[in-house]
């Protein structure tokens, strides 16, 4: 019986373990809860979950075909059947609000651990063009995202260093 229970207690420890985007990315299931520990920046497209401001791929993804930024839209409502309780969609409205105010001149970004759920195509078709952006047919307003974020729960937040741009 005491086994049972802390090969239990073991699971639930390791899938509360933070990801990073990059992690994120190459093992969550669509759909699937994680938790995730990244930068997050808004910008004049929305609002972006990523592991380093840049705009390459995940360390040991292709370059140019059949590949991927290493960033994810940060979603804060509704989306594609993932419910969020009104308290969720309050507090998820005052922390866009707080990304938010950190766009300026010298934009900044908060280092964030976040609960939420990945929500993603199954059969993705991501290219870079040797200009560096990306097209395809998965999420976002060019097919260019593997995948989405949408919020649930904010664990941790601090403001960051200004954005190098």
């Amino acid at each position: 019986m005491r086994v049972l229970l802390l090969i239990a207690l073991m699971g639930s420890a390791a899938r509360a373990q933070p990801l990073s985007v990059c992690q994120m990315l190459e093992s969550a299931r669509d759909h699937q809860e994680v938790v995730v520990r990244a930068r997050a920046f808004a910008h004049v497209h929305g609002t972006i979950l990523t592991d380093a401001f840049s705009n390459d791929p995940c360390p040991g993804w292709r370059q140019h075909f059949f590949t991927a930024p290493s960033a994810v839209p940060l979603y804060f409502d509704l989306f594609s059947g993932v419910q969020l309780t009104s308290v969720q969609q309050r507090l998820n409205r005052e922390f866009y609000l707080r990304l938010r105010s950190l766009w300026g001149p010298h934009p900044k970004y908060s280092a964030v651990t976040l609960v939420g759920v990945v929500v993603r195509k199954s059969w993705p078709l991501i290219i870079r063009r040797f200009d560096g952006e990306y097209f395809g047919n998965a999420m976002g307003p060019q097919g260019e995202c593997p995948a989405v974020f949408v919020l649930k729960q904010v664990l941790n937040e601090s403001e960051g260093r200004p954005i190098k741009q």
